[in-house]
């Protein structure tokens, strides 16, 4: 059995616009959303967790637990990780107990290769209009029975990545102006205040008669 091509279609551009809008992709490991891959693992006693975004290229790895350090994505069209993302966007939750008996995936190298995929359970994160912004999901080594009892649990903890999606992108709001994307007085205050690391720059620029212009 086949998965279906990724959709090229309106709804999947308006996803992909949304996935933009949240500002999320290749951005630094953050605290705030390692919480959820490490409620996911220890909800499910699975030992690897990701929440990952799907753009038209590549499944990122916002969040990464019990992966090989380095590994922050995949191609969005090659792999198991691949196929999982196409299904992922197109249902409500997958559950695969032995990938080894999926006819999707096991002859894929995640499968077939060193890392031995066995399990395999995930859900979606929607935006309050439904499109899918991100999955979570978690993995392991091992075959495991089937267990409602895991995705109860996964929609339960994507709820609250879907808040917190919703959360960052409010505080985005404030912090950028909505017309130019240029950064606010309180998120040049924020940079000022943060500890400075190397190859930070940081950029003033005053315009004289500026009413001129607005």
């Amino acid at each position: 059995m086949a998965c279906a091509p990724f959709a090229d279609d309106d709804a999947e551009r308006r996803r992909l616009r949304l996935v933009r809008r949240l500002g999320l992709m290749d951005t630094p490991v953050e605290e705030r959303f390692d919480v959820f891959t490490r409620l996911a693992a220890r909800a499910t006693g699975m030992p690897i967790a990701l929440l990952s975004l799907v753009d038209e290229r590549r499944v990122w790895f916002k969040s990464a637990l019990g992966l090989p350090p380095g590994v922050t994505e995949v191609p969005r069209d090659a792999g198991a990780c691949g196929l999982v993302a196409a299904m992922a966007l197109e249902e409500d939750a997958i559950l695969v107990p032995d990938a080894r008996q999926d006819p999707r995936l096991r002859d894929r190298d995640l499968v077939t290769g060193p890392f031995g995929l066995r399990f395999y359970a995930g859900v979606p994160v929607r935006a309050p209009g439904g499109e899918v912004l991100a999955t979570l999901c978690v993995l392991d080594r091992v075959p495991h029975a089937p267990d409602p009892r895991v995705i109860e649990a996964l929609r339960d903890i994507a709820t609250g990545v879907a808040t917190a999606f919703r959360i960052h992108e409010m505080a985005d709001q404030v912090l950028r102006d909505p017309l130019t994307g240029l950064g606010s007085r309180r998120l040049l205050d924020e940079a000022l205040a943060a500890p400075a690391r190397p190859g930070r720059a940081l950029a003033l620029l005053d315009l004289d008669r500026f009413r001129q212009f607005n």
